[in-house]
């Protein structure tokens, strides 16, 4: 089995982020080494959180966890971030945001099967 490079490396968020997709489809959210990478993940998400200064970054956040669940097949997770995203962007007024989270959970849904 190829050996993974260690979580705590200078790896980027999106390698990290495609690494732990291929890990959650594998082995699933409830394995230990899946859940360091995925604690190393988060870790590494709020920290760009606070040093981007972003107005939009806490939305950012739950965009990039609703964009990985759905990578990774965990439709629910991936739903429930995409509609905290969109509250947030609601309640911070951040309307050209909350257009392009509703096309893409539009998009989501219908890839889904969900529109009615």
């Amino acid at each position: 089995m190829k050996e993974m490079p260690s979580f705590e490396s200078e790896e980027s968020l999106e390698s990290m982020e495609e690494r732990l997709v291929v890990m959650l489809k594998e082995k699933g959210i409830e394995d230990s080494e899946t859940k360091k990478i995925l604690n190393a993940w988060a870790d590494r998400l709020e920290k760009w959180v606070v040093e981007s200064g972003m107005p939009t970054a806490g939305i950012e956040l739950n965009l990039k966890w609703a964009r990985m669940y759905f990578k990774a097949g965990f439709t629910d997770s991936a739903v429930e971030n995409f509609e905290h995203a969109r509250e947030q962007a609601f309640n911070e007024g951040k309307d050209e945001l909350l257009k392009a989270i509703d096309a893409e959970m539009d998009k989501l849904e219908s890839s889904l099967g969900l529109q009615e």
